[in-house]
């Protein structure tokens, strides 16, 4: 709850309704939490690849095209990287901007 007040009290001031405050900041909050549990199992993933790897076994992404290009190009090294989580809270916020620009 005083996490949640935080981040509250950070937008008090704007000219968002407080069903907007409440409910960007409930968006906010999820995503810090969901990307916490998400980066746990990113790294089960990455590591369940890497092992593969060592084994000379390789996880079958031929049906999933996208994600075997992007794995292939080492995209996956993002998962749980402050990189990732970084641009992902400036969407949020950029998102929240353009609230406030047009409301």
């Amino acid at each position: 709850m005083q996490l949640f007040e935080c981040l509250l009290q950070m937008v008090e001031p704007t000219s968002l309704t407080d069903k907007q405050k409440f409910s960007y900041t409930t968006h906010l909050f999820n995503y810090v939490i969901n990307f916490a549990v998400e980066e746990y199992e990113q790294r089960m993933l990455q590591i369940s690849l890497e092992e593969s790897k060592k084994e000379n076994t390789h996880a079958d992404l031929s049906p999933f095209k996208v994600l075997q290009r992007m794995h292939e190009e080492g995209v996956f090294h993002l998962m749980g990287s402050d990189e990732l989580f970084n641009s992902g809270v400036l969407l949020l916020l950029d998102g929240i901007e353009q609230r406030l620009i047009r409301p």
